[in-house]
């Protein structure tokens, strides 16, 4: 029942806006080998930009847990803001990439399957790892989900000097999703290769659908191979990263141009930098190591909706008022237009039922009038015949009459008798024969008494 009552809650306090008008300041930390950078992001309504990028130092090493944390503290005392959140991006090196297929019966609780069965998917126990995945597509039987794991012992010295110093991580993700979430949006390519220099030998990442697939070393010979398992993946263009292909649709990062805003040429400050957009701008769903396959519950925050509510109910009261009083109005005229026209109604009413009853009396005196005898019938044939045609037969059997004859002309009598409101359907019987020696046509003739 709760649970009914906060959705409920969701749906009518939810502000489409919020995203929109919300404040954020997003510091992006990124380790490097030899290096850690950092890029500074504000928003505000739709201005989105970088405050500053830097970049510490480490020759020939990873920053240690202490030199990381000390190197935040510092860059987060020179913002000189608060609320500010903090997103963690390790190298490339630390996670381990695996495509995995699962029944679609487990879509709503991909997350759960992945952590369950763990040790079958990789050489690690759920307990040994951080993880989460993408869903890259959904079959009509199975989807097919990329799962990104970093051992806990390579990432856990990190955190818990993070969290030794109150420092709060809003999400862990890596080189490869940062760049993949920033270049989609900034290409508006949502199929793309990245090539970058990993000490004098090349690497592939492979991004489709916006999503990271896989990131493999590569040569320019198979830079174009597709991966097994999604065979319609078609790259739009090419992302160099440290390096020269020569090839077409190549983009080079540091010609990467986002609004106003150009990438730059310092390669660990701009994964800095697209760590900072991906996590702030991308529209698909971000990477976060820490969440291990769980997708949290989206948060709604009601208050700023309340004035809507009251100024649409407003509105609707009025909407609802209005008409009634008009209404009522014209009800009331109606009703005396009818109290008018009442009588005359009810006269209209009794002068109907009179003739209903007059016609009835008309229809039973005329159920017994006397049928037509033959007599009248013979006459009223004579009458109407003319004077150059007689008769040699009359019958009359049943409701039929049958008459020969002669005439001068025959045809003229079929229209002639039919005229005649004793008689109906009236035709030849046989065709007219012209007689030599009365020099008159014989007919004969059949007709239904009414």
């Amino acid at each position: 029942m709760r649970e009914r009552l906060s959705k409920v809650k969701e749906i009518l306090f939810y502000n489409p806006f919020e995203e929109y008008l919300k404040k954020r300041r997003i510091l992006a930390v990124s380790l490097h080998k030899g290096a850690l950078s950092f890029a500074y992001l504000k928003k505000d309504m739709n201005k989105t930009g970088i405050s500053f990028s830097k970049m510490f130092l480490f020759p020939e090493k990873f920053p240690e847990p202490a030199e990381v944390v000390s190197s935040v503290k510092s860059v987060l005392a020179e913002t000189r803001d608060k609320g500010i959140e903090v997103v963690f991006c390790i190298p490339d090196e630390w996670i381990l990439i695996i495509p995995v297929r699962l029944p679609v019966t487990v879509l709503e609780n991909i997350g759960e399957v992945l952590a369950y069965e763990m040790d079958r998917f990789t050489p690690f126990s759920q307990e040994e790892v951080f993880f989460d995945y993408s869903l890259i597509r959904t079959d009509e039987n199975e989807l097919l989900v990329t799962l990104y794991i970093v051992k806990r012992d390579t990432l856990s010295p990190y955190l818990r000097r993070f969290e030794s110093e109150g420092i709060k991580l809003n999400a862990i993700t890596f080189h490869g999703d940062s760049l993949a979430g920033f270049l989609s949006e900034a290409t508006a390519k949502r199929d793309l290769l990245l090539v970058k220099n990993d000490n004098g030998s090349l690497k592939k990442v492979v991004v489709y659908n916006s999503l990271l697939l896989s990131t493999e070393p590569c040569t320019i010979e198979d830079l174009w191979s597709k991966p097994k398992w999604i065979e319609d993946f078609e790259p739009e263009t090419v992302v160099s990263i440290g390096c020269r292909l020569g090839i077409d649709r190549e983009l080079s990062l540091s010609n990467v141009v986002y609004g106003n805003i150009r990438m730059s040429e310092n390669f660990p400050e701009a994964v800095a930098e697209a760590t900072a957009f991906s996590y702030i701008l991308s529209t698909r769903r971000r990477l976060d190591l820490l969440s291990m396959g769980i997708r949290p519950q989206t948060r709604v925050d009601f208050r700023g909706t309340f004035f809507l509510i009251f100024l649409i109910v407003g509105v609707l009261c009025l909407m609802m008022i209005i008409p009634f009083i008009k209404t009522q109005k014209e009800v009331e005229y109606l009703s005396r237009v009818v109290a008018e026209l009442k009588p005359k109604v009810m006269d209209v009413e009794k002068r109907l039922k009179e003739k209903e009853r007059i016609m009835e009396r008309i229809n039973t005196i005329r159920k017994f009038k006397p049928p037509y005898t033959a007599v009248d019938i013979l006459k009223e044939i004579s009458i109407m015949l003319p004077k150059d045609t007689w008769l040699t037969t009359f019958v009359i059997n049943n409701n039929t009459v049958r008459l020969e004859g002669f005439s001068d002309n025959s045809t003229a009598l079929i229209s002639i008798l039919e005229k005649s409101p004793l008689l109906k359907n009236v035709s030849f019987s046989s065709p007219t024969v012209k007689d030599r020696r009365l020099k008159k046509e014989r007919f004969r003739i059949k007709a239904e008494i009414e």
